[in-house]
């Protein structure tokens, strides 16, 4: 079984933006795959149902995006899951927006919520699927940036972008993350 993850925040206040479209791709997969609606595990939501066959877990922590690894270690542990089994989905301010880039054992690159899973899990040896939402350098207030909203010129790009990113996990899960990165990458 794989378990795939999207960061993000809970709740309405956080719905639709940059830092939360780990959990938009979730949401995308669970609807092209009918997985049946989200029930709280622990400090997750989580759906179960099939990707290309296999058997996978959806899934969106409930902790805030700083304390992500939390649920990540609780539901490797809950479902006894190696770290071949899992993938984080996650946005990423070093790629342009509606770039997209997979990648596994690599560090956190200065974001928090998978720097909360590197600590939990303690290893960097899981495959990540980064998306890009872009940051201009000078912009004065980065936590702003990434809890704002795309406007209206990235929404094509970026609706893109997860429908790549939920075509990338299907690639992960059938076939193999290298294959992935070599179509993706």
């Amino acid at each position: 079984m794989y378990l795939v993850v999207g960061l993000g925040n809970p709740g309405k206040k956080f719905k639709n933006t940059r830092h939360n479209i780990g959990f938009e791709v979730i949401n995308k997969l669970a609807q092209e795959y009918n997985f049946p609606q989200s029930e709280s595990l622990g400090k997750s939501l989580v759906s179960q149902g099939k990707i290309k066959g296999k058997e996978a877990t959806l899934a969106k922590p409930q902790t805030y995006m700083n304390k992500s690894g939390q649920a990540v270690k609780e539901l490797l542990n809950h479902f006894s899951l190696k770290l071949n089994d899992l993938i984080v989905i996650h946005d990423d301010l070093d790629l342009l927006t509606g770039e997209l880039k997979i990648s596994k054992d690599r560090g956190a690159g200065g974001h928090n919520g998978v720097q909360s899973v590197i600590n939990q899990i303690e290893t960097k040896d899981f495959v990540r699927i980064r998306m890009g939402i872009g940051y201009e350098q000078g912009t004065s207030d980065q936590k702003k940036y990434v809890l704002g909203k795309f406007n209206h010129n990235e929404k094509k790009s970026v609706e893109k972008m997860k429908k790549q990113a939920t075509e990338a996990t299907e690639v992960i899960i059938e076939q193999g993350v290298d294959q992935a990165m070599n179509e993706y990458n």
